[in-house]
């Protein structure tokens, strides 16, 4: 009897337990934040377009009424039937009092709507940012701004004169308060890539085709502190460019966005939409931005990349050198990273947060309004990370150069990838 009543006692905790996991999967029935919007947002064509609407915020984080100016955000998304916009509060109609509100990462008066127009989850950006954040923080980059020198977000509804208008992500925008920058300190830069294809470091002198400075001033003092970075890369030897590297890059930041390049195919992020921060006009460090072309997916959204492609950041003449001149230490550090952060579980756990954080009503009304939104679900990632994952190991194993041990032993089949448990080669490397 007594046993009965024992495993009676066990059988009803095992339940609870698979209860609680199955709880933990299913969608939340919570309401998102939302933004309701009075206004002329047909009159918003271009990015040059301005126009001022009355808002309304009302979430479990913030309730508000103020005023916005609404213009596009973006490049290609530009053409998207569903567009992104910057916002900006105000206290009055007259625009002369900003409204600051903390929405999550301090006090601020500018924000982002993304429409994550080619990404029905509406998770990529984010997901993938955050990823690249914990990854930021393990190598104390960035420990002073909102998410350690990547955006960040949530998701929101957006109402226009009362009518629903879209599922949005509010995001911290490329902006001072990205890299907690002071405008009025000169040193502080952030230059991004324009045009993807020649913003290659193949060109000594950067120009305002290909380069843009996206926080700071536009002065051709500032354009020379860069073009000092620019002609290191393009000038150096490979000695030079190995023993010099840190005079004009933080390493580190190098290494994760290689890395994350390669791991996740952020096919969009080779030169485009990389932004390179200074703090003291000679130090540059590398950060993403713009990470809604990834895990597989092409920016129409339309499409699948080939999966087993590696080398996808080898067209830039930086990542070049990089690999190169660095194959140890790239390697290294991938594994280091795979033991807690570039693993499918880790990944795939985030996403689902973020996907089950958003009501299956909203999603109702977005499929409804949006019928025609392109993009793929969380299975498509899984799958991604299921073939991709194990090509990794071999690729970034095989990185070691013939002088290491771990390679020495590779080539005498000692040690095989497909046979090591990923806590097992870290510890190894670490050793």
């Amino acid at each position: 009897m007594k046993y009965l009543l024992h495993l009676l006692i066990g059988s009803i905790i095992v339940l609870l337990i698979i209860s609680l996991l199955l709880f933990n999967k299913s969608k939340k029935v919570e309401t998102l934040p939302k933004i309701y919007l009075e206004g002329k947002l047909e009159n918003l064509v271009t990015k040059e377009d301005s126009e001022i609407f009355k808002v309304r915020y009302q979430g479990n984080n913030a309730n508000f009424n103020a005023y916005a100016t609404i213009k596009i955000q973006g490049s290609s998304s530009q053409d998207y039937d569903k567009k992104n916009y910057n916002i900006k509060f105000y206290k009055d109609k007259n625009l002369v009092d900003k409204f600051k509100v903390d929405l999550g990462w301090g006090k601020q008066n500018k924000y982002c709507l993304k429409a994550n127009w080619i990404d029905k989850t509406h998770a990529r950006n984010i997901v993938t940012a955050n990823i690249f954040a914990d990854m930021q923080k393990k190598y104390n980059l960035f420990r002073n701004t909102p998410n350690n020198g990547a955006i960040d977000g949530y998701p929101v509804e957006i109402y226009l004169n009362s009518e629903f208008w879209g599922l949005y992500t509010i995001n911290i925008p490329k902006d001072e308060w990205l890299f907690n920058m002071d405008k009025h300190n000169d040193n502080n830069l952030v230059f991004s890539a324009s045009i993807s294809s020649n913003a290659t470091f193949l060109h000594e002198k950067p120009n305002k085709i290909d380069w843009e400075v996206e926080i700071g001033n536009d002065t051709d003092e500032n354009w020379l502190k860069f073009e000092r970075m620019v002609n290191f890369v393009v000038n150096s030897s490979d000695k030079e460019f190995r023993e010099n590297i840190n005079d004009y890059f933080n390493f580190d930041s190098l290494l994760n966005y290689y890395i994350l390049v390669e791991f996740a195919a952020l096919t969009d992020n080779i030169s485009k939409n990389t932004l390179f921060v200074t703090y003291d006009g000679k130090i540059w460090y590398a950060s993403l931005y713009d990470l809604d072309t990834s895990w597989g997916t092409t920016f129409t959204g339309k499409g699948l990349i080939d999966y087993s492609k590696m080398d996808i950041a080898i067209s830039s003449n930086l990542w070049n050198k990089l690999k190169k001149n660095f194959a140890n230490e790239i390697a290294k550090r991938y594994f280091q990273l795979k033991g807690n952060v570039l693993n499918e579980k880790y990944i795939m756990n985030k996403f689902y947060a973020f996907y089950n954080s958003i009501p299956e009503s909203t999603l109702k009304k977005e499929n409804s309004k949006w019928n025609n939104i392109p993009g793929y679900d969380l299975a498509q990632i899984e799958h991604f990370l299921r073939i991709r994952i194990p090509l990794l190991d071999k690729y970034f194993f095989k990185m070691y150069d013939n002088d290491t041990l771990l390679s020495r032993l590779y080539e005498q089949n000692y040690l095989s990838p497909n046979r090591l448990k990923t806590i097992e080669l870290t510890n190894f490397i670490l050793k």
